[in-house]
């Protein structure tokens, strides 16, 4: 004979047994590891994505961009590094913008085929547009600028 079916109000729990609480405590100890292990992981990618990204942001800017050709433009700068010039990721300084307007002060390491240096500038923008203030280059091991803003015909070093 079939053993009925038990009502619904009436059901039993059954304890678990030594096997089943081992394979539990041993998941449990497999899921803290893998937890303990993974959300580290996470927040270091997080953090060092959020650093290099605000690095990139300030290399990629439009103000950054157009200082790094107006270097590459002037015979003097390529004459000093060379062709082709590039600028690395690791810029200093800020940038603030709001709408049309803003105002930008950087520093962006410049490397080429002959020597290596930094670009410096001061800039603003208006109605959206960004105009140089300062935009000098410093060669690794000299300590005197070249201008940038001069006519690139006659380029003024600045002396100090």
């Amino acid at each position: 004979m079939k053993n009925p079916v038990p009502p619904p109000g009436n059901v039993l729990y059954k304890l678990p047994d030594e096997a089943t609480q081992a394979t539990d405590k041993a998941r449990n100890r497999r899921l803290a590891w893998i937890l303990g292990i993974t959300i580290p992981v996470v927040l270091i990618a997080l953090v060092v994505g959020m650093f290099f990204g605000i690095f990139a942001l300030l290399a990629n800017s439009d103000v950054a961009k157009l200082a790094v050709s107006r270097a590459q433009q002037n015979p003097e700068m390529v004459a000093r590094l060379g062709l082709p010039m590039r600028h690395s990721i690791w810029v200093k300084g800020n940038i603030e913008t709001t709408g049309s307007a803003g105002k930008a002060e950087l520093t962006l390491p410049l490397t080429g085929p002959k020597s290596a240096g930094s670009l410096y500038l001061k800039a603003h923008k208006v109605a959206g547009v960004w105009k140089f203030d300062e935009l000098e280059f410093r060669q690794d091991g000299s300590s005197i600028p070249l201008d940038l803003l001069a006519d690139p015909g006659t380029p003024k070093v600045i002396s100090q």
